[in-house]
Protein backbone atom coordinates (compact mmCIF):
# COMPACT_ATOMS: atom_id res chain seq x y z
CA UNK A 1 0.00 0.00 0.00
CA UNK A 2 2.81 2.72 1.37
CA UNK A 3 0.81 5.91 -0.21
CA UNK A 4 -1.50 8.20 0.87
CA UNK A 5 -5.27 7.25 0.87
CA UNK A 6 -7.28 10.57 -0.25
CA UNK A 7 -10.03 10.53 2.47
CA UNK A 8 -12.82 12.56 1.31
CA UNK A 9 -16.86 12.56 0.68
CA UNK A 10 -16.60 8.80 -1.32
CA UNK A 11 -16.10 6.41 0.80
CA UNK A 12 -13.84 3.81 -1.91
CA UNK A 13 -12.54 0.59 -1.98
CA UNK A 14 -8.98 1.25 -1.09
CA UNK A 15 -10.28 3.27 2.12
CA UNK A 16 -12.15 0.06 3.09
CA UNK A 17 -9.01 -2.43 2.38
CA UNK A 18 -6.63 -0.02 4.21
CA UNK A 19 -9.11 0.08 7.33
CA UNK A 20 -9.12 -3.60 7.30
CA UNK A 21 -5.90 -3.79 7.13
CA UNK A 22 -4.84 -1.57 9.83
CA UNK A 23 -7.37 -3.06 11.95
CA UNK A 24 -6.71 -6.68 11.33
CA UNK A 25 -2.82 -5.53 12.60
CA UNK A 26 -3.95 -3.26 15.43
CA UNK A 27 -5.98 -6.56 17.10
CA UNK A 28 -2.55 -7.95 17.78
CA UNK A 29 -1.58 -4.85 19.92
CA UNK A 30 -4.46 -3.95 21.23
CA UNK A 31 -8.42 -5.01 22.08
CA UNK A 32 -10.51 -3.37 19.35
CA UNK A 33 -14.56 -3.24 20.96
CA UNK A 34 -15.25 -0.99 18.00
CA UNK A 35 -13.90 -0.02 14.32
CA UNK A 36 -15.57 1.42 11.58
CA UNK A 37 -16.00 4.22 8.71
CA UNK A 38 -18.04 7.46 9.70
CA UNK A 39 -19.07 9.76 7.11
CA UNK A 40 -19.59 13.38 8.85
CA UNK A 41 -21.92 15.98 6.93
CA UNK A 42 -20.37 18.50 9.22
CA UNK A 43 -16.66 17.77 7.54
CA UNK A 44 -18.01 16.50 4.42
CA UNK A 45 -15.32 13.85 5.78
CA UNK A 46 -15.26 10.36 6.27
CA UNK A 47 -13.19 8.85 9.25
CA UNK A 48 -11.96 5.64 10.98
CA UNK A 49 -13.35 5.42 13.99
CA UNK A 50 -11.64 3.11 16.51
CA UNK A 51 -13.36 2.13 19.42
CA UNK A 52 -10.85 0.73 22.38
CA UNK A 53 -10.36 0.72 26.41
CA UNK A 54 -6.90 1.96 25.65
CA UNK A 55 -8.25 5.19 25.22
CA UNK A 56 -8.88 5.37 28.93
CA UNK A 57 -6.17 3.42 30.13
CA UNK A 58 -3.57 4.84 28.56
CA UNK A 59 -4.84 7.87 27.29
CA UNK A 60 -5.56 8.88 23.77
CA UNK A 61 -2.69 10.84 22.38
CA UNK A 62 -0.77 7.49 23.48
CA UNK A 63 -3.37 5.33 21.84
CA UNK A 64 -3.13 7.53 19.13
CA UNK A 65 0.29 7.54 18.70
CA UNK A 66 0.33 3.29 18.68
CA UNK A 67 -2.47 3.29 16.05
CA UNK A 68 -0.22 5.81 13.60
CA UNK A 69 2.86 4.08 13.99
CA UNK A 70 1.04 0.80 13.07
CA UNK A 71 -0.51 2.49 10.13
CA UNK A 72 3.33 3.74 9.21
CA UNK A 73 4.65 0.79 9.14
CA UNK A 74 2.17 -1.15 7.83
CA UNK A 75 2.08 1.79 4.38
CA UNK A 76 -2.00 1.33 4.89
CA UNK A 77 -1.58 5.18 3.86
CA UNK A 78 -4.56 6.43 6.58
CA UNK A 79 -3.48 9.40 8.54
CA UNK A 80 -3.95 10.23 11.85
CA UNK A 81 -6.38 13.31 10.62
CA UNK A 82 -8.43 10.55 9.20
CA UNK A 83 -8.72 8.67 12.45
CA UNK A 84 -10.63 9.23 15.83
CA UNK A 85 -10.18 6.98 19.07
CA UNK A 86 -12.62 6.64 21.55
CA UNK A 87 -13.21 4.36 24.66
CA UNK A 88 -15.69 1.73 25.01
CA UNK A 89 -17.35 4.03 27.82
CA UNK A 90 -18.55 6.57 24.59
CA UNK A 91 -22.20 7.17 24.89
CA UNK A 92 -21.66 6.68 20.99
CA UNK A 93 -20.43 3.39 21.13
CA UNK A 94 -22.52 1.92 23.70
CA UNK A 95 -25.45 3.24 21.36
CA UNK A 96 -23.95 1.45 18.15
CA UNK A 97 -23.35 -1.60 20.04
CA UNK A 98 -27.22 -2.17 21.09
CA UNK A 99 -28.10 -1.58 17.81
CA UNK A 100 -25.72 -4.64 16.32
CA UNK A 101 -23.31 -6.47 17.35
CA UNK A 102 -20.85 -8.14 15.03
CA UNK A 103 -18.86 -10.58 17.14
CA UNK A 104 -14.70 -10.79 16.94
CA UNK A 105 -14.84 -10.92 12.76
CA UNK A 106 -14.00 -8.39 10.56
CA UNK A 107 -17.01 -7.23 9.05
CA UNK A 108 -18.38 -4.83 6.43
CA UNK A 109 -21.84 -3.71 6.94
CA UNK A 110 -23.12 -0.75 5.47
CA UNK A 111 -25.27 1.68 7.66
CA UNK A 112 -26.96 4.22 5.29
CA UNK A 113 -29.27 6.97 6.79
CA UNK A 114 -30.19 5.42 10.66
CA UNK A 115 -30.76 7.21 13.85
CA UNK A 116 -29.89 5.78 16.73
CA UNK A 117 -30.70 7.32 20.36
CA UNK A 118 -31.76 10.22 18.05
CA UNK A 119 -27.96 10.64 16.54
CA UNK A 120 -28.35 10.61 12.67
CA UNK A 121 -25.54 8.37 11.03
CA UNK A 122 -25.30 9.85 7.33
CA UNK A 123 -23.53 6.74 6.64
CA UNK A 124 -21.35 4.00 7.61
CA UNK A 125 -19.31 0.87 7.17
CA UNK A 126 -18.58 -1.20 10.39
CA UNK A 127 -15.66 -3.98 10.45
CA UNK A 128 -16.36 -4.32 14.07
CA UNK A 129 -18.82 -3.45 17.34
CA UNK A 130 -18.38 -5.96 20.38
Amino acid sequence: MDKSILVGNSLTDEMIEAGEHLITALEKKMNIKGALWMFSRETDKWKLVIVTPDVRLSGPIKTYRKIQATSSRLGTGIDVNDMSVTSEQASSYLAMKNLLKTGKSLSKLRLTDNFINGVHIPDALVYRMT
